[in-house]
This record gives C-alpha cells, sequence and structure tokens, in this order.
C-alpha cells in the first residue's frame, strides 16, 4: 500500500516482554496528522527481551514507513 501524505505521521510503538526474558511481542500505529488511521501492525517474537523487542519495533517501523512512501515521520 502506498500512502502519499505531505504532512506529518505519527507512529506509536511498543515493545513488551513476559517475565526476562519470555515471550516478547512488538506493535505499532500509524496515524496522520488529522488523527486519521493509516495502519497498525503486530508480531510475536518468540522468547526475548523487552530491549530486543524495542528495537525490532524500530527497525519494523521503518522499513514499512518506506514501503508506504512514508517520508515525515
Amino acid at each position: 500500500m502506498r500512502v502519499s501524505f505531505t504532512r506529518l505521521v505519527k507512529i506509536n510503538t511498543d515493545g513488551a516482554d513476559r517475565r526476562y526474558p519470555g515471550l516478547a511481542t512488538y506493535g505499532d500505529i500509524f496515524h496522520g496528522s488529522m488523527r486519521e488511521f493509516i495502519g497498525t501492525f503486530s508480531v510475536f517474537l518468540e522468547v526475548q527481551t523487552t530491549l530486543v523487542a524495542e528495537f525490532y519495533v524500530v527497525i519494523h517501523v521503518m522499513d514499512e514507513a518506506q514501503k508506504m512512501g512514508l517520508t515525515n515521520v
């Protein structure tokens, strides 16, 4: 999906695990500057730490933003 926005895009992210280390997941929500919903995703990582989940979400968000054609994130 290609989105052509010239305004800012806000991305809320979170990574978490259960115990340390434990079952981990991460996800995000993409919003436009007018609070419009653009997209979301979540990923299960199996056994990892919270720090690893947080690193993965940043990498995945930047990759998805590039695929969607978002430049002002």
